[in-house]
């Protein structure tokens, strides 16, 4: 009787052991569920204050996530000669090669639809904006980001058709700036409301030849005109670098937000010139007077 039971509580005990595997067995499972925190996952977070980068051999646009120096998201280009643009979460891709523009999905990481423009076209954002130009013909079209197919580039489509060999830029807050040596005017068109309002200020002294670059400080336009040192002050006046005892060549900032002066770049120093007249403040890039590569100022 005594071998009997033994036999029983043996076998009992075989039946209890898997059951305690499985109990101890999900405990633990549950335990590491609970204090894992998980595998990390790339999510494109449209508000982590990214940036879009570009690398052209390889063809690839890829978002850049500051904050974690990590690249979470990409598409491939069909061409190595495009650029981008971005303002927040505005971005859009150009295509050198067709003579397009396109937004980008930032969500999805994906291109929308193309738009066609001129072979000679150039464009520039700012803001939720955009600047087509071209130069050749003086055409300036402004279209939004979101969607450059509801502007129609001909001529009947464009704000000013007498740009020729102008420039155009895009303030960080959508307004327009273009300006023509052979117009002798510079445009600005401002959006209020649900309308756009175009101005038109005359140059006088400007050169025929000139070679201009345009920036906005805030909403302040300055162009400067390369070739003979010359600044077009956001009144229209110009002022002559030389004047400011500045002979080498100079590289304008790029568009910034608002403020008093405007930022010149040479490859020994960094030049600030009050928009509204004043002396020009240099400081030079260095202690003892080395040059360097000139670069364009930025500011955030």
């Amino acid at each position: 009787m005594k071998q009997k039971n033994s036999v029983q509580r043996k076998r009992m005990n075989r039946r209890r052991i898997p059951a305690a595997l499985v109990a101890a067995f999900t405990v633990t499972v549950s335990t590491l569920a609970i204090l894992h925190q998980g595998v990390t996952t790339a999510e494109v977070d449209v508000d982590d204050g990214g940036i879009w980068v570009t690398n052209s051999s390889k063809k690839l646009v890829g978002h850049l996530n500051y904050d974690s120096r990590i690249l979470d998201g990409a598409f491939r280009a069909n061409t190595t000669e495009f650029d981008i643009g971005q303002s927040g979460n505005d971005v859009t891709f150009t295509d050198k090669t067709a003579h397009s523009v396109a937004p980008v999905d930032v969500a999805q990481v994906s291109l929308g639809a193309a738009t066609s423009l001129p072979e000679n076209a150039r464009v520039v954002q700012g803001g939720s904006r955009l600047a087509v130009m071209d130069a050749s013909g003086g055409q300036v079209w402004l279209s939004q980001v979101s969607s450059p197919s509801s502007t129609a580039y001909t001529d009947e489509g464009a704000v000013a058709t007498d740009m020729d060999q102008g420039v155009a830029t895009v303030s960080q807050k959508g307004t327009l700036f273009a300006i023509s040596p052979r117009a002798g005017r510079r445009i600005s068109v401002t959006r209020e409301g649900q309308l756009d309002r175009l101005k038109s200020t005359d140059i006088k002294g400007l050169s025929a030849n000139a070679e201009l670059v345009l920036t906005a400080v805030g909403e302040q336009p300055v162009a400067l005109d390369t070739r003979n040192r010359v600044l077009v002050l956001p009144d229209g006046s110009l002022r002559n670098l030389a004047d400011d005892g500045i002979s080498a060549s100079v590289t304008l900032q790029d568009v910034g937000p608002d403020s008093s002066s405007v930022l010149l770049a040479t490859d020994r120093e960094l030049i600030s010139v009050p928009l509204k007249g004043g002396a020009v403040t240099k400081v030079p890039a260095s202690s003892d007077g080395a040059s360097g590569t000139t670069r364009t100022p930025r500011l955030p």
